[in-house]
Formats: structure tokens, C-alpha cells, sequence
């Protein structure tokens, strides 16, 4: 609810006999139902209000994430905002109250989204946190410690640092091969792994916003510190995903330098 009260990417367009509506850019063209369908909202035998509406939207929505005062505080403004700022009329909204769901849904995603990335960085970059990294939580290059799937890398270039007989999602060509290769050539590389994802013990992983994030490629450099490497391409190599990962990398390599600091002396 902090958030502006808007529905990007949602538009009613009408003539006197079709209304047109466009959600995310995908339009749906439709004959103006007859007054038996428009009224159709199980939830009253004649007249439609706005507040019956309202609950009927929050009915559709329902969601563990967002409880109903919350909820129904966010309809009723959207549809305030639709009816007043955007000059819909009570009875378009309903004719396509389905495609106003998804509208509706989507929105409500953005926002959770957004409010979760926040919390995220003001818990992990407030200065007020401290925080913590552990041995305990390591990564280590094992013997059998790498359960692959298919696909498996099948090209002829033979990787020699490689620490596993296999090497699993690497394609034969591209940038990220070529990512692989110079990792596998560089002379201060002692062995590396093409990581895995959720694969428990056998990934290395960092917190996100969103969930959990899985570099590319995993290394172990001759004086025994780890290297963690994620390839992005060119187009994507400023994009939000892309500073996020950058900025919890970088605060995970600080606070491991911070603890061999403290173990050494």
C-alpha cells in the first residue's frame, strides 16, 4: 500500500457494440455480453455495486502473502483509481472482470516483488546488521560430490581442470564456453566445477531478494582461496538482477576476508 495506486499496462478500449482490452500487451477483442452475463458474479441475484465488486475481486485473489484488510484496501483503491482517474465505468470493469483479475495479479507480484527486494536490502546493507559467514556453510570439491543431470557438455574441446569427469549445462560454443575455457587455462586455477543448482550440498549458493542465486562456475586457486564466477552477457551486464548479484558477491567476499582475518590472528 505504499506503493502508488496504478494498473500499468491495462486499458479498456470500447465502441458502441466490442470492448477491446489490452493486459501486458496481449488484446482480447469481445461482443458486449448480454445483462444476464455482465451480472454474473455469484455473489448477488440483481445489481452489481462497487463494493460487491470489491469483494468479489478480493475473492479471486486471495493470497497467503496479503492478508484481507490489506488486500481489499488495495481493490478498492484500484478500482477507484480505474473508475475515477482512468473514467472506466463500473459495468466495463465487469464485463471483463477476468482479464482484470490477471491485471490485478500481475500488479500484485510487481509489488511483492518490490517490497521483498527492499527488505532484503535493509536487512543485508544496513550498517545496523551485522553479517555473518561460516566454515560450517563452506564449499568443497569432493570426490562423487557432484550428482549431474543431462544435459552434459559434449564438445570436443577438452577441459583439463575440470574437477569432475562431467560437466553438466555447458554448451558447445558461446560466450559462457568461452568463460569456461579461459577459466580452465588460467595458470593460478587449480581445479573448477561448472556449478550446480539446488543441488544441496553440492552447490554453492548466495541469498537474493527472491530466493537463492547459483553462479556459473565454482574454482579453487593454487594458494587454496575460492573463486566464484558468474557470466553475464553484454546486454544484460547492468540490468537489476545483475546489481544485485554483484553487490551480495561482493558483501559474501568481504565478510569471508573479515573472518580469515579473525582466524589468523
Amino acid at each position: 500500500m505504499d506503493f502508488q495506486i496504478e494498473l500499468p499496462g491495462f486499458s479498456i478500449r470500447h465502441t458502441e457494440h466490442t470492448f477491446e482490452v489490452d493486459v501486458e500487451g496481449k488484446k482480447v477483442n469481445y461482443k458486449i455480453a448480454d445483462e444476464s452475463e455482465v451480472y454474473n458474479l455469484d455473489l448477488v441475484d440483481t445489481d452489481v455495486t462497487e463494493s460487491d465488486f470489491v469483494r468479489w475481486l478480493d475473492r479471486e485473489l486471495r493470497n497467503t502473502h496479503v492478508n484481507q484488510t490489506t488486500m481489499l484496501g488495495f481493490i478498492s483503491k484500484t478500482v477507484s483509481y480505474l473508475t475515477g482517474e482512468k473514467g472506466y465505468t463500473l459495468t466495463a470493469l465487469i464485463r471483463c472482470k477476468f482479464l482484470l483479475v490477471r491485471a490485478l495479479r500481475i500488479r500484485l507480484q510487481q509489488l511483492q516483488d518490490k517490497v521483498r527486494t527492499q527488505g532484503f536490502q535493509q536487512v543485508l546493507f544496513n550498517d545496523a546488521h551485522e553479517v555473518e559467514v561460516s566454515f560450517d556453510y563452506g564449499y568443497s570439491f569432493k570426490t562423487g560430490l557432484y550428482p549431474a543431470r543431462s544435459p552434459f557438455y559434449s564438445g570436443r574441446y577438452q577441459f583439463k581442470k575440470h574437477y569432475y569427469p562431467i560437466i553438466e549445462d555447458l554448451k558447445v560454443d558461446g560466450e559462457e564456453f568461452l568463460c569456461a575455457q579461459a577459466i580452465d587455462a588460467n595458470s593460478q586455477i587449480k581445479h573448477w566445477v561448472r556449478n550446480l543448482v539446488k543441488r544441496n550440498e553440492a552447490s554453492f549458493q548466495l541469498p537474493i531478494s527472491t530466493g537463492r542465486f547459483y553462479p556459473d562456475f565454482v574454482a579453487e586457486l593454487n594458494d587454496g582461496r575460492l573463486l566464484i564466477v558468474e557470466y553475464k552477457g553484454q546486454v544484460y551486464k547492468t540490468n537489476d538482477d545483475s546489481k544485485e548479484k554483484i553487490a551480495v558477491g561482493q558483501l559474501w567476499a568481504d565478510s569471508v576476508e573479515k573472518l580469515l582475518i579473525s582466524h589468523s590472528s
